[in-house]
């Protein structure tokens, strides 16, 4: 998920004659999100990255791994990111494919 820190311009509106005013704070920065929720127990699972990368998945895995010690399987379903699959996610979250 990303989640962009400088806010959208929308529509406005200003009185007859008079000119809006549009404040922007900067350069678009973002923020990007990976989680994970479990249904079951109503709770999220995520972690955050500078960008959206093999890392950052590779880092929720692990975060997901660490908060379901005691499950035997983990199921993940994925859409096709380039970053679910990547030979460096295969290699980082220990999986062969």
């Amino acid at each position: 998920m990303d989640v962009p820190l400088n806010p959208e311009i929308g529509p406005d509106w200003t009185l007859p004659g008079q000119r809006g005013e549009v404040v922007t704070p900067g350069n678009n920065q973002k923020c990007f999100v990976a989680e994970e929720l479990d249904a079951s127990m109503a709770r999220v699972t995520w972690v955050q990255g500078e960008r959206k990368t093999s890392a950052l998945f590779i880092d929720l895995v692990r975060a997901v791994d660490a908060a379901h010690l005691r499950a035997k399987r983990l199921h993940f379903i994925l859409d096709n990111a380039a970053t679910h699959s990547s030979k460096k996610t295969r290699k980082g979250a220990g999986g062969t494919g």
